[in-house]
Order: C-alpha cells, then structure tokens, then sequence
C-alpha cells in the first residue's frame, strides 16, 4: 500500500487549493474528489462526484491511507439551511462511513474555529474550553454535528486528526469564501462592526496538514489561529493596502439591522447570497478571544504575520 496516498475534497475551494499545492510538491499521490471538473477531468487524479453520493467515489479509496476532507459550504444566508446541513453533515457522515467501509487508515478534518465556543465562557475559543457547545450560526452548529460524525469514526477505529482554523485568508477570488470581505472594502465599505476575530492563512493550514499527515496527532483536536484582531483594525488594515480612505464609524446594532435589511433586499434582486444579517451581525459584534497554547506547544509552528499578508493579497489583486 501506498503510505502517501491521499484523497483530498475540496480541492478547488480557497484552502483546498493551498492544501493541494503543498500536496503536490511533496509529491503525495492524489485522488481529488471535485463536484465538476473545474480541474481537468481528464487528470487521472480527479474524480467526479458528490460527496452525498459514495457511490460516485467509493470504489477511488481503495488503497487509499489518507483522507483529507476540506469541502465545506460556508453560508450565513437562512435560505441556505438545508444544503448546509446537506453538505457539511450528511456529506461528512457519508465520507467517515466510506472511509470505514474501504479500510482508509486516517482521517483528517478541517472543521471551524466556530465550534470551540463552550457554556463555561462564551467569550472564549479554545480547544480546551469545556462544557455545551455555543453555536453562533448555523454553519457553526452544521460544523459541529459533523466533528461528531468524525468522533463517531474514530470510535469505529478511524484515525482522526481534526483542525479548527479562524477566519482563513489566501490567494483566491475576492468573490467567493472570506475572501470577499476583501472585496467589500474595495468597493467602499464605510464602517466597522465593533467585535474582533482570528486570522490565519490558507498556506500556514496547509503546512499544518502535512506536519499532521507525518505526525502523531491522531485522536487529537487544534484551534488553529495565528492573530486575534479588532474588526476595526483589520478592515482598515486592508483598506490601507488597497489605497482607500480609513473606515472610521463603528456601527451600532440599529443601523446594522438597517444594512442586513437592505443586504436582503440587494440579494433578492440579484440573486446573491446575503452577506449582512442576523448571524454575521452575532458574530462581528462578538468580543471574543483566542486560547489556543495547546495546540501551539503540540504544532510548533511559525505563523505567518497577518499584516503582511493582508498588504502581499492587495498587492497581487492590483498587479
């Protein structure tokens, strides 16, 4: 068997294309799981399916040792509940049982810093912090259900690794994932909200993944965050490198009811997905911060600095 080969969902998405990257330079042998065949179909590598349909994959993970599983669909949209139950828990749930059925060793997740809320402090995140889960959205609670999906493998006898990155920053299209918050201040964002966040980029996950692929971390669980930031801070930081003017009012939660209002109406005509309601208002006005010494004791890893990140994005876009 094959010790280095892997099957990777999500490979076209923001992390999932970093992941992949760093794949092919160590030269892992890969299987790449796509909805469509954005990457060549005819690469021997891809294959066509659905992750609810194992059927469209499931003969693929025969030799395979590893699975990567990044697919996720991120939304805060109320429209889209269903599929985000769908994908992120039936499509995990469906993955974990195939994996089990074709006698994949190891398993590794990249779940959501959203989830490592607990009731004992819900200002806290950190994979250390106990008691019930607090879930702020329904992405976050979809997230969760599948980490237990994942749990639920392990104790059938999967090898699990799960990763809990913060907000991921990276190169990729300012339309789509968090990515687009980016784009929001280029076309003249004129507030901030008053809560604060983690920051991580998209390579420093990737590397993090392969130490996890030749490491020991199995049964184990990581906050993966480099920066904890205000909002105010990091849309500002962002509209500096892209040349626009400050962002200097802090919006209250009245007028941000009024822009969520005013985002549903734009989405309604355009066909767009909101960007501004009820659950990203909970989320931005969340004094929040980040505990997360385990998992640097156990990684050991440099993270890149986030302001010189945001600056080399807004760089590359422009260029």
């Amino acid at each position: 068997m094959d010790t280095k080969s892997v099957f990777l969902t999500g490979a076209s998405g923001l992390l999932g294309s970093h992941i992949l990257e760093h794949l092919l330079t160590a030269e892992y042998s890969l299987k790449l799981l796509i909805r469509s065949p954005i990457i060549s179909a005819e690469d021997s590598r891809t294959v066509v399916g659905d992750l609810l349909d194992p059927t469209s994959y499931e003969e693929t993970l025969n030799g395979v040792v590893t699975i990567i599983h990044c697919a996720a669909m991120v939304s805060y949209d109320s429209k889209d509940r269903k599929q985000l139950y769908k994908i992120n828990v039936e499509g995990t749930r469906s993955l974990v049982n195939a994996a089990l059925f074709s006698g994949v060793k190891n398993f590794i997740f990249i779940s959501s810093a959203s989830t490592m809320i607990r009731s004992s402090d819900e200002a806290l995140v950190s994979d250390q912090a106990v008691g019930q889960p607090i879930l702020k959205s329904y992405y976050a609670e979809t997230k969760y259900l599948a980490e237990l999906e994942v749990w639920r493998a392990a104790a059938e006898g999967l090898n699990v690794c799960i990763l809990n990155p913060s907000l991921v920053l990276g190169k990729g299209s300012w339309d789509h994932s968090s990515m687009q918050i980016f784009q929001k201040v280029q076309d003249g964002l004129s507030f901030y909200p008053p809560g604060n966040l983690g920051l991580i980029a998209a390579d420093d996950i990737a590397k993090i993944v392969l130490q996890a692929l030749n490491g020991n971390w199995w049964g184990k669980q990581f906050l993966v965050n480099a920066e904890s930031w205000t909002y105010q801070k990091f849309l500002n930081t962002i509209a500096n490198a892209l040349n626009k003017e400050p962002i200097l009012h802090k919006a209250g939660i009245l007028s941000a009811k009024g822009l969520a209002l005013l985002d549903g109406i734009v989405s309604a005509v355009s066909h767009k997905k909101t960007i501004i309601n009820s659950e990203t208002i909970r989320s931005s006005f969340s004094q929040v911060y980040y505990k997360d010494e385990l998992s640097r004791q156990i990684l050991q890893y440099n993270y890149q600095n986030i302001e010189s990140l945001i600056l080399l994005l807004c760089q590359n876009k422009a260029s």
